[in-house]
């Protein structure tokens, strides 16, 4: 089975309101039978606590690999659109430079020729950039 971590959270906490229930009724039958014999209520008791620290250690652990992703999740984002953002300033200072190029004009209809605009320009200027036309 998969389980995201919303799951385990959901899974960890369920597991202590059910010992908690445990220890409550276990309580209540040590308190009726009053008796020594086999394990005691609060043998239980000392179990079930132990299994409920592991529990919340678990979710400690849970709660820092969570955090841990997120941070890597945010750097790999933020790598890539730095990425992205440098093509862009890239794509800016060669069109600075040379506007005026043919290979990133048009015809535009009037007997003149314009500038490309939006991906078209970002293809031909990515193109001259690479050396493929």
């Amino acid at each position: 089975m998969n389980y995201t971590l919303f799951d385990l959270i959901d899974e960890i906490e369920r597991l202590r309101s059910e010992n908690k229930a445990q220890l409550e009724e276990l309580g209540r039958i040590d308190d009726a039978l009053g008796t020594n014999e086999g394990p005691s209520a609060v043998d239980h008791i000392l179990i079930l606590k132990t299994e409920n620290e592991r529990l919340a250690a678990e979710l400690a652990n849970l709660q820092i690999a969570f955090n841990d992703w997120k941070v890597m999740h945010s750097t790999v984002r933020l790598e890539l659109e730095n990425e992205r953002l440098r093509g862009d300033a890239e794509r800016y200072q060669w069109l600075r430079e040379n506007g005026d190029d043919p290979r990133v004009t048009e015809k535009d209809g009037y007997g003149g020729y314009c500038l490309r605009y939006g991906t078209w320009l970002d293809t031909a200027i990515d193109n001259v950039l690479k050396g493929t036309e």
